[in-house]
């Protein structure tokens, strides 16, 4: 066998080993062997699942699932992350609708130790006194 695919092979046991799965388990592999590329996971996934003396079923599901995915994408018949794509959209909603919260809200002058949205109207301090003044 090539150095390169023997890396490789070694590097896929211990990321799945340690419980590492999917992009990061790749992204391991990656950083340890620099001529890492869909096609040479591939096959060392597939010298790992002929391996007889590695016997731990979630290695070889997590190094099955991680060849099945390389290979689509190599193909370009599975889109890339569709999940991470939605959770960075969430992510970007979320983050779009606390800004328009908090800009939307005028907050208190006085110092707080908690942020409190003002449940009053807009410019009413929420720790403002309830009597009137004199």
């Amino acid at each position: 066998m090539g150095q390169t695919k023997d890396k490789i092979y070694a590097a896929l046991v211990k990321g799945a080993t340690d419980g590492l799965r999917g992009d990061a388990l790749y992204d391991g592999v990656a950083a340890k062997v620099a001529k890492t590329d869909n096609g040479r996971v591939v096959r060392a996934s597939v010298l790992a699942l002929s391996d007889p003396t590695l016997t731990d079923r979630n290695v070889l599901n997590v190094i099955y699932a991680l060849a099945i995915e390389r290979r689509l994408l190599d193909l370009g018949v599975m889109p890339s992350r569709p999940k991470q794509r939605r959770k960075k959209e969430n992510a970007a909603k979320e983050t779009a609708a606390i800004q328009a919260i908090l800009s939307s809200h005028s907050l208190c002058a006085q110092p707080h130790d908690r942020m409190v949205l003002p449940t009053r109207a807009p410019g009413a301090c929420h720790r403002a006194a309830s009597g009137p003044s004199d």
